[in-house]
């Protein structure tokens, strides 16, 4: 006032003194124990890969979760949480697959804020997953004739990834991304996108025809 700045104390409470600091600044006070706060700090650890070991599929993956969850569940007090809450989501959630792998996240969640004293209470969701029902959408077996059928109408692009595939043992994802700097004295080097983990598979047989074939297209 009248070009002078003018201290207004916030208290000794230094949750209460973040809030006030919120209010005078505008902006919506987010709790550091609310689980968008927690979630806050969980994501800043697993962006860190040298730390968490996380792949960025997996990632993305929880940030899918948490964007369906964080409007539910986002300003309630992490030591607050209940079994019941997380019952009443699965069954009001219309995809009981997706709701379970939501409610299997925040039970992760909940483990490693515990693990870093972030959360004092029992982990809800523990023993509760059990009694959540959801079929997995993964039902369909590729028979012999299907994977024919596909490779007989198939680009030789498709072609070419589908023996990729089938001769390594590899997703589609790992397949794709292979390129010939991956090629070290007759060894292919793979790091699994999923898992981390790192593959070398020796470049013998039908693996080689196809990699030859490949390679006299340029």
């Amino acid at each position: 006032e009248n070009g002078r700045k003018t201290a207004i104390p916030l208290g000794s409470d230094l949750a209460e003194a973040k809030r006030k600091w919120a209010e005078l600044e505008g902006r919506q006070f987010v709790s550091e124990t609310s689980l968008s706060g927690v979630l806050d700090r969980f994501f800043r650890w697993a962006g860190s890969r040298e730390e968490s070991g996380l792949s960025e599929r997996t990632l993305q993956d929880y940030k899918s979760y948490w964007k369906f969850l964080e409007p539910v569940f986002g300003k309630v007090d992490i030591n607050k949480m209940k079994p019941e809450y997380l019952m009443r989501y699965f069954h009001e959630r219309t995809s009981k697959y997706r709701a379970k792998r939501e409610i299997k996240f925040l039970s992760l969640v909940f483990n490693w804020s515990r693990a870093r004293g972030l959360m004092t209470a029992q982990n809800p969701a523990a023993g509760i997953i059990r009694q959540m029902k959801a079929t997995s959408r993964r039902t369909i077996y590729v028979t012999d004739a299907d994977f024919e059928l596909v490779y007989q109408h198939g680009s030789q692009l498709v072609k070419d990834a589908m023996d990729i595939a089938y001769l390594t043992g590899q997703r589609p994802a790992d397949v794709f991304k292979m390129k010939w700097s991956d090629i070290s004295d007759d060894v292919l080097h793979i790091e699994q996108n999923k898992t981390g983990m790192a593959v070398r598979i020796a470049i013998t047989g039908n693996l080689a025809d196809v990699l030859n074939r490949i390679k006299s297209r340029q």
